[in-house]
């Protein structure tokens, strides 16, 4: 089978290309669905390559979602799609997958574009999660339904009568800003929040002081949250999945890594760690549903995957050893209950798992990445930090099996396709070791840097890219490939000479 190379890579970004909406991102016509794994291949491939123009299209999607309806501008997170190519009027359901996976790719394109609106996507989404997902000991909620009282949307849309009582002198400010007008307008004379600008340069076309009018649309958006509250709200899903939950946690630590908010690495741990109580036995089986206080069901491949995922992010961002280990049990686990040496791919229930009438191999991305991918990025991840090749090699084989897919089918395949563009372009292993290493691995952090793997220790640690390395008195970045090492520096902004893309 022959490997896929670079110029394979760029003939599927070009074939997909011409389906892009060049006027409001995402792909071409409706109904319209993010993505978010095709939206972050793009924004690896675009970094990776210096692609400008598919680093504009990226730009211009995330820019026109968080503009659009789809996005709940007073109160923050995303619906699952838009029923026009504008992104104005969404199906008002909201998942908890979609909202993880978006938080996390809006926290990734802050650090490579350092947009302003990306950030407070961001920080309104989680306190959306916080205040309407998320319960008193920290389990994350499913969906929220598009309906309440029978009418879709009725908690979200507004009158012109409402607005001018609700926001008294502001609301000729506020109606232009979010087109309480004939673009805004919606059915049964309701207006959807639609934004045409964002508020900094709206604020510098209308002469305002851009801090103001930041403060004023905060106000605007307590009042109506306040307003909104008093309404019947939509029907909440209020299991807990694994999985779903699995990938808001990793969203919370690339929230945390993006925009150094040390509440969102505490509220990513309190969720981790409810999960390994309540979810991870003795008998080494995770289960997939928690509601109430009661497991059910269980995991299927997508949750130990998720959760092994989630667990890796800890350990980079917390240096706790524990999450490692944890990682190490659960892909131990998943290739002892899962795997096929027949396909060399893992079934998508194993031993443990409720029987299917089909049990699949699940291998396309699609509104979740599918199991295998996150799996094969897993091994990849553990296999660098471990100096295991046995788990880079397997990552390999299931990748190429994929080669071909991606190249005729990039959108189903996306996340794939991330794990070869890594495999194709250096890698760098970056080994933080020290006593002050957890905010060295911080300020590295700050940047968006897919090529590289981050990790470190404030102690003597066996694991090969630490051993015997560990100095009491300094702080040393190793920056790495295949564990060939370049002599340490201690000054970060050194560190990123070596391994930033020239």
């Amino acid at each position: 089978m022959k490997s896929p190379d670079h110029k394979d890579i760029h003939q599927a970004v070009k074939k997909w290309s011409g389906q892009f909406d060049r006027n409001y991102g995402g792909q071409k016509g409706a109904p319209k669905f993010p993505i978010p794994t095709n939206l972050e291949f793009l924004l690896h491939y675009g970094y990776q390559y210096k692609d400008q123009k598919i680093l504009n299209h990226v730009e211009l999607t995330l820019t026109s979602m968080a503009r659009g309806g789809i996005y709940d501008q007073a109160g923050g997170g995303f619906a699952r799609y838009s029923v026009d190519p504008i992104w104005k009027v969404p199906h008002f359901e909201k998942m908890l997958y979609d909202n993880a996976q978006l938080i996390r790719l809006y926290s990734r394109a802050y650090q490579l574009f350092k947009n302003d609106t990306y950030r407070q996507v961001v920080e309104q989404s989680i306190e959306f999660i916080k205040r309407e997902m998320r319960s008193q000991k920290g389990a994350f909620y499913s969906a929220l339904d598009a309906d309440s009282e029978g009418e879709e949307g009725k908690y979200y849309v507004w009158s012109k009568e409402e607005l001018e009582l609700l926001l008294e002198g502001d609301f000729d400010l506020f109606s232009e800003y979010y087109n309480i007008n004939a673009t805004g307008l919606w059915e049964n004379n309701r207006y959807i929040l639609y934004r045409t600008s964002d508020p900094e340069a709206f604020a510098v076309e209308r002469g305002l002081d851009q801090e103001w009018f930041l403060q004023k649309i905060g106000i605007w958006n307590t009042l109506l949250l306040q307003s909104r509250s008093k309404r019947i709200s939509p029907g909440l899903d209020d299991k807990s999945l694994t999985s779903w939950s699995s990938m808001m946690i990793s969203a919370l630590i690339q929230a945390y890594h993006a925009l150094g908010d040390s509440n969102y690495l505490e509220l990513a741990t309190t969720s981790a760690l409810l999960i390994r109580e309540k979810l991870w036995t003795e008998e080494k089986i995770l289960y997939r549903n928690y509601k109430e206080g009661r497991r059910s069901i269980p995991a299927f491949h997508i949750d130990y995957a998720l959760y092994i995922e989630a667990c890796l992010d800890l350990y980079s961002s917390t240096l706790e050893q524990e999450w490692l280990d944890l990682a190490i049990e659960l892909t131990e686990v998943t290739m002892k209950q899962f795997y096929d040496p027949g396909t060399e791919m893992f079934n998508y229930s194993g031993e443990k798992s409720e029987i299917l009438i089909a049990n699949n191999v699940e291998i396309q991305d699609n509104v979740i990445p599918s199991s295998n991918s996150v799996m094969a990025h897993n091994l990849f991840r553990l296999g660098h930090i471990l100096v295991k090749k046995e788990y880079i090699a397997h990552a390999g084989t299931m990748m190429n099996q994929m080669k071909g897919r991606f190249e005729q089918y990039p959108t189903g395949f996306s996340n794939w396709g991330k794990l070869i563009i890594t495999q194709l372009n250096p890698y760098y292993e970056v080994a933080v070791v020290g006593s002050s290493a957890k905010s060295v691995v911080e300020s590295l952090s700050l940047d968006y840097i897919p090529h590289s793997l981050v990790v470190g220790c404030i102690s003597d640690n066996n694991l090969p890219l630490f051993q015997n390395r560990f100095e009491s008195d300094k702080t040393r970045i190793f920056v790495c490939q295949g564990n060939v090492c370049q002599l340490p520096v201690e000054d970060p902004e050194d560190a990123k000479r070596i391994y930033h893309i020239k």
